[in-house]
């Protein structure tokens, strides 16, 4: 298996929107750090400690009002 440890965000310059672009992981078995670049975008199946470390890791998602609020819930049904 994997942990996500960050999402980084960059603004599109032709629509000047926020897009998820590089994701940092962890392999759970090696504990080895890798990257994936150049990503379209990122599905992610958290409860709710888990949006809490992914948002604390990721300074770009901690910024955003939906993930800052999404990571101070205490009980997380789902979020699409």
């Amino acid at each position: 298996g994997c942990r996500v440890k960050e999402v980084s965000l960059t603004k599109d310059a032709s629509t000047n929107k926020l897009r998820a672009t590089k994701l940092t992981y962890s392999d759970t078995k090696s504990g080895e750090i890798l990257e994936l670049d150049n990503i379209d975008g990122i599905v992610l199946a958290l409860g709710c400690q888990g949006m809490q470390s992914v948002v604390s890791s990721s300074p770009d998602l901690a910024r955003l009002p939906t993930f800052s609020a999404a990571a101070s819930l205490k009980g997380i049904d789902v979020i699409s």
